[in-house]
């Protein structure tokens, strides 16, 4: 928990990769989850993530987005150099996550820039309240018991078999270890399916 900005990411200057993650319980006043707020090109991509039950007291209950900027004065004036900042999403999960603002997408995500200098992408994710993107969905995705920190999938939730058909940057286990596409594609979020009998939650430490 911050009073600050990123309830478990603040970052600048930077280009970072995540894969098979979990996001849960994060707090911050402004980036639930993450901030990102560059003054040189940055960019983040999350495949198959988890963003669950994160809070932004202000705006972002998942992600804060700002472009940078560099102020310089010449003869002319003052002029604003904005710096491109990305958040690409491929194959996650994003769940009760709340903000008391919603201005773009709800809680979920708050960006207060538009491309170029701020671009948001998403595909083949289950997303509260929608986003355009292919392969998105917007439906309960059937965590096993959400309340106890089980965000296992059960075996009728839309996630699975869901994620994208382009596996180039997929990696071969889920967060626990289990092989990747157990059945014709492979599924949204951090685990993967794997028709368990009795699914329990992966155990969980805060790191920050």
């Amino acid at each position: 928990m911050t009073n600050g900005t990123g309830g478990a990411i603040d970052v600048q200057f930077a280009s970072m990769n995540f894969n098979n993650c979990i996001f849960s319980n994060n707090n911050a006043t402004y980036g639930g989850v993450l901030h990102s707020s560059p003054i040189a090109n940055t960019k983040q991509d999350f495949v198959n993530c988890t963003f669950i039950s994160n809070t932004a007291k202000q705006s972002g209950g998942v992600f804060s987005n700002y472009s940078g900027y560099v102020l310089s004065s010449n003869d002319v004036g003052i002029w604003a150099n904005f710096s491109e900042n990305k958040i690409n999403l491929k194959n996650c999960l994003i769940w009760q996550n709340v903000a008391p603002d919603e201005p773009v997408f709800k809680s979920q995500i708050y960006s207060n820039f538009t491309p170029p200098q701020v671009d948001f992408s998403t595909t083949y994710s289950l997303i509260q309240n929608g986003y355009p993107g292919t392969g998105n969905l917007n439906t309960d995705p059937l965590f096993v018991d959400p309340a106890l920190g089980n965000f296992r999938l059960q075996p009728t939730s839309p996630a699975v078999n869901t994620g994208s058909p382009d596996i180039t940057d997929l990696l071969p286990t889920d967060i626990t270890g289990n092989p990747r596409i157990q059945g014709n594609r492979v599924d949204m979020g951090a685990f993967e399916f794997i028709g368990c009998t009795v699914c329990l939650p992966l155990s969980i430490s805060k790191t920050r």
